[in-house]
């Protein structure tokens, strides 16, 4: 998944792991209802989006068609959500007694409901453990969809304004429709615009950061703002808090405050490059397992009375 597709030519970046290593402990917290304050509030900002910007950050036109790019991030983003989801099915159809058509047609729909949360009518579809797989099918969609806005504009005004474009499709669709759409349909065409920025980050954002330092600090206080004023969000069932403008532009400043601070840690605390890196370098699994592995670990300590 973002761990294959975020190779930056042969030479792999420790900092960005050890960015996407903040983001799954973030993912991991908020999916076992851990709050630490301050921390789980700020970090539900920008988990998400930070995947999407670092997927932006590596991603390279290379060439070659539609169909073998697709291929390509199908063997490592949707086999892995396939057998995750195909083993959960089948090992909690064997649990309960019980087929659930409902949870059958999560695994195709790719969305944990299938209404909005302001819907006074909703229903669960993925309750095996495996609702944290809607972000495989959603990434792979966006960078479909970035590849043929990539190939079709070259000029890169016209690729942002089609990006923006997207983007506000996207924010229609998620105002007009009572219902998630399948495979998070709007959330593809808005998060597109994080793709857009990694790449903008890639290509020569960072390097004129590095170069001016003393910006991050605004970049703080806006994220601090934007947050409280935004307030909580849940992507998978797309609530944005009030906005989804502000949201974009919070998760946005959280995922470069995020990659700032692995940029640190690499330069001065070597000594946790290799564990950190090495967590996230290996984001999929424990996206696609986490759930499963705490119920498990909760079922045996249970045993025992712990």
């Amino acid at each position: 998944m973002w761990n294959s597709g975020l190779e930056k030519a042969k030479i792999r970046e420790a900092w960005l792991d050890i960015a996407k290593c903040f983001g799954i402990i973030l993912v991991v917290l908020n999916h076992m209802d851990v709050n630490i304050p301050i921390v789980t509030f700020f970090g539900g900002m920008f988990y998400m989006p930070l995947f999407f910007v670092a997927a932006g950050y590596t991603y390279r036109n290379r060439g070659g068609n539609l169909r073998s790019y697709a291929l390509g991030k199908a063997k490592r983003l949707l086999i892995p959500y396939a057998v995750c989801n195909i083993f959960l099915f089948a090992f909690f159809t064997w649990r309960t007694g019980e087929f659930s058509k409902p949870a059958l047609l999560g695994i195709f729909y790719s969305r944990s409901m299938l209404m909005t949360s302001e819907s006074s009518w909703n229903m669960a579809i993925m309750p095996y453990l495996n609702a944290p797989t809607w972000f495989l099918t959603c990434i792979f969609l966006c960078l479909c969809l970035y590849f043929i806005i990539d190939r079709k504009f070259q000029d890169v005004k016209m690729r942002r304004i089609a990006v923006a474009c997207c983007m506000a499709v996207g924010i229609i669709l998620k105002y007009a429709s009572p219902a998630l759409l399948p495979w998070s349909l709007e959330n593809v065409l808005y998060f597109s615009g994080l793709l857009e920025l990694g790449r903008f980050l890639g290509e020569e954002g960072m390097e004129w950061l590095r170069k001016n330092e003393w910006i991050y600090a605004n970049f703080f206080i806006v994220f601090v703002a934007l947050s409280y004023i935004n307030g909580s969000v849940n992507v998978s069932i797309s609530q944005y808090g009030r906005s989804m403008v502000l949201y974009f532009f919070a998760g946005a400043l959280g995922s470069l405050l995020c990659m700032k601070a692995a940029e640190l840690i690499e330069k001065y605390l070597t000594f946790l490059t290799k564990p950190l890196s090495f967590v996230g370098r290996h984001t999929l699994p424990i996206l696609c397992w986490h759930l499963f592995v705490i119920e498990m670990v909760r079922t045996i300590l249970g045993m025992f009375g712990m």
